[in-house]
C-alpha cells in the first residue's frame, strides 16, 4: 500500500511539472515578439571562375572571357545562417527563386554559403518587431554580399548597402532613425525622390561609415535631428531640391556634405 501511495505521488508531480512545462510556451507567438523578421532574396549569384591546378583557364573560363559575360549560378539551395556572438540563431535555405525568411534581433552577421562551397557575410541590425525586406546580390569571386534593396529602417554596420529605384521611403514610425550606420558600411541611395518620413533622426552616421544619396528630391523629416555624423564617417547628399526638417551635427572628424 506504501509503495502505491508513493507511486501516486510520484506520477502527480510528474504531472504537475509538465503542465508547468507545457505553459512556459502557451504564449504562442509570444517569442517572436522579441525578434524582427527578414523577408529576403537571393537576386543572382556570380559563379566563381573555373581554373585548373596550373591556374590557367579551363576551356569554360576561356568561352567566358572571350563572349564577355559572367557565369551565373542557381539562386536555390543556399544556405542562410543568422549570426549574433558568433552563435548561429536561425538558419533556413532559399528556395529555387532565391527566397528566404529568418528571424533575430539586434546586431548580426547574414551568413550566405552556396552550393558551390563559397561562404560570404553580411552585418546588419534587425529592430526588434519589424519586418525587413532586402535583396542581395553574391560574387563568388570576390566572395561579397550587395545588398541591392532595403525596406523599412535601415541598419548597417558591414558591406555595401546599394538602392537604385524611382521613389526609396523610409519610415522611421516616429521612433527611431531612418538610417544609422556604424563600422565601415557604404550605403549607396540612387532615385529620382527619397524620403526619410517619421525620423527620430533622417541620418545617424557612426565609425568609417560612409551614405551617399543622390536624387531628385530628397525630404528629410527628423523631430529631433535632421542629420548627425560622428567618428570619421561621412554624408554625402545631391540633389536639385533638398528639404531638411532638424538641421544637422558634425561630430569629431566626420564630414556632411550638402
Amino acid at each position: 500500500m506504501q509503495n502505491m501511495f508513493k507511486l501516486l505521488g510520484i506520477f502527480i508531480l510528474f504531472t504537475v511539472f509538465s503542465l508547468s512545462f507545457v505553459s512556459c510556451d502557451s504564449g504562442g507567438d509570444g517569442g517572436d515578439s522579441q525578434n524582427g523578421i527578414i523577408n529576403g532574396k537571393v537576386e543572382d549569384v556570380v559563379e566563381a571562375s573555373i581554373k585548373n591546378s596550373n591556374d590557367d583557364a579551363t576551356f569554360l573560363t576561356t568561352l567566358k572571357n572571350f563572349f564577355s559575360f559572367e557565369a551565373i549560378a542557381q539562386q536555390g539551395g543556399i544556405t542562410v545562417n543568422v549570426i549574433q556572438d558568433g552563435v548561429i540563431i536561425d538558419t533556413t535555405t532559399t528556395d529555387e527563386d532565391g527566397n528566404f525568411t529568418v528571424a533575430g534581433a539586434g546586431d548580426v552577421t547574414l551568413q550566405f554559403i552556396t552550393p558551390g562551397g563559397t561562404t560570404v557575410e553580411l552585418g546588419i541590425n534587425i529592430p526588434v518587431g519589424t519586418v525587413t525586406t532586402l535583396n542581395v546580390s553574391i560574387n563568388e569571386d570576390t566572395e561579397s554580399a550587395t545588398v541591392n534593396e532595403f525596406e523599412n529602417g535601415l541598419r548597417c554596420q558591414t558591406g555595401d548597402v546599394i538602392i537604385d529605384d524611382d521613389e526609396v521611403t523610409i519610415d522611421g514610425n516616429g521612433t527611431d532613425d531612418c538610417i544609422r550606420t556604424e563600422g565601415n558600411c557604404l550605403v549607396d541611395i540612387n532615385a529620382n525622390i527619397v524620403n526619410l518620413e517619421n525620423c527620430e533622426r533622417c541620418i545617424d552616421s557612426n565609425g568609417t561609415s560612409e551614405i551617399s544619396i543622390n536624387a531628385d528630391e530628397i525630404n528629410c523629416d527628423g523631430f529631433e535631428e535632421g542629420i548627425r555624423s560622428r567618428g570619421n564617417s561621412s554624408v554625402s547628399l545631391n540633389a536639385g531640391e533638398c528639404v531638411i526638417n532638424g538641421g544637422t551635427d558634425e561630430q569629431g572628424a566626420s564630414t556632411i556634405d550638402l
